[in-house]
């Protein structure tokens, strides 16, 4: 009997409902915006409208509700729209933030704390920046092909990263291992919002009425800033050139002419290799990759060694130069935002400068850089030749 007294006593403490919150006294949040706004902090928080309404004309109800706040820190800011929310904000769900491209560099501290120090949240949410709007405007953007906005925003980011190489997946996670590691620069996708001329007066539910897509949300490079804390929007090849050599590449295309065509190869899984040679100041950079024929438009037979050899050398060169551009305009910007530096500071410790500062202004602008390629043209596809080769 005891022991069914004492069993019963810790089944009171076992509850897992302790912390329990009813859904219609809380707003679930999907993403956020964090931008200033006349010395102030905006944030703009993306919830899901889990109550079905018939507010709006299209569809049965509107996915996703904005509401806004401002405050003199980050968390005054969210408290401020509970007030016009009349809901406490459920940040567990948060699964993107965009942060205003003028907290790119040395201000991220300024908006990380928050989101770090809060225990509702989830650290593996993706962090974005915008160069030409702000994230207020990217999220109140509805696209037509997702069923959230959000989630449609996340896809694009992973279709450019995954897909293209032409932009980098970056979690809050690792947004802080940037922050605070030594020899690395904070890089982050960019996402822009592209609209017609003569669309720009036209609202969201109207756009969508259309079928030719004249608004799209555009998440393509990466945005990182310079040794005077400039922003520097990378060029595609840039953002292509710094996940080759992080070691993030899963796929993209090169496209090279041949005769007067063009043919374009699949790049997969790029591995780099560095070495530093401390006395001279130089890095050594070893790549292998991977390559497919997607499509071949020149005249010769690429199914024949030498030609396949012979491409194959040409995407080598290709991906070299791209590496090798994106170092030198790294160097100009005075920013290691390559992570050459961390790699130095892990692997020879005692030969890393003590200041940041003298590492980018002095030993990385005047480092020797000697880049190898090699690329292994594994696959032909179906055909063994060009088709216009076989026209008789």
């Amino acid at each position: 009997m005891k022991k069914i007294i004492i069993i019963l006593f810790c089944l009171l403490f076992l509850s897992g409902c302790y912390d329990y919150r009813e859904l219609n006294e809380i707003a679930i949040v999907n993403a956020m915006g964090i931008e200033m706004d006349k010395g102030l902090y905006k944030v703009s928080a993306q919830i899901i409208n889990v109550k079905k309404t018939d507010m709006v004309s299209y569809g049965e109800s509107a996915k996703i509700i904005m509401f806004y706040g401002k405050g003199k820190t980050v968390y005054e800011a969210i408290k401020d729209i509970e007030i016009t929310s009349s809901k406490k904000l459920f940040l567990a769900h948060v699964r993107l933030v965009i942060f205003d491209k003028s907290f790119i560099g040395d201000k991220i501290s300024d908006v990380t704390d928050y989101l770090s120090r809060d225990t509702d949240i989830d650290l593996s949410f993706y962090c974005a920046t915008t160069s030409d709007n702000t994230p207020s405007e990217i999220l109140e953007t509805i696209t037509p092909l997702g069923t959230l906005p959000a989630v449609d925003l996340i896809n694009s980011l992973k279709v450019s990263a995954l897909d293209h190489g032409t932009t980098s997946l970056v979690t809050f996670k690792d947004l802080l291992d940037m922050s605070l590691k030594k020899g690395i620069n904070l890089s982050l996708p960019n996402i822009n919002l592209t609209k017609k001329k003569n669309d720009k007066d036209k609202d969201n539910t109207e756009l969508l009425k259309d079928t030719k897509l004249s608004t799209y949300i555009l998440a393509d490079e990466l945005v990182i800033h310079d040794f005077e804390n400039n922003i520097v929007v990378l060029s595609k090849n840039e953002s292509l050139g710094i996940n080759i050599l992080k070691n993030k590449l899963k796929t993209s295309l090169i496209t090279l002419k041949c005769d007067s065509e063009f043919y374009t190869m699949e790049i997969n899984k790029g591995k780099t290799k560095m070495n530093y040679d401390k006395e001279n100041n130089s890095i050594n950079i070893v790549v292998s990759v991977s390559s497919t024929v997607g499509e071949y438009n020149c005249k010769d037979d690429i199914s024949k060694k030498d030609i396949n050899n012979m491409r194959g050398k040409e995407i080598e060169k290709r991906i070299k130069d791209i590496i090798n551009n994106t170092i030198e305009n790294a160097k100009k910007n005075k920013s290691d935002y390559i992570g050459i530096g961390n790699f130095i500071y892990k692997n020879y410790n005692k030969f890393y400068p003590s200041t940041e500062k003298e590492y980018n202004e002095v030993i990385f602008p005047n480092m020797n850089v000697k880049v190898l390629v090699n690329n292994k043209v594994y696959k032909d596809g179906n055909l063994m030749s060009s088709i216009k080769k076989g026209k008789r």
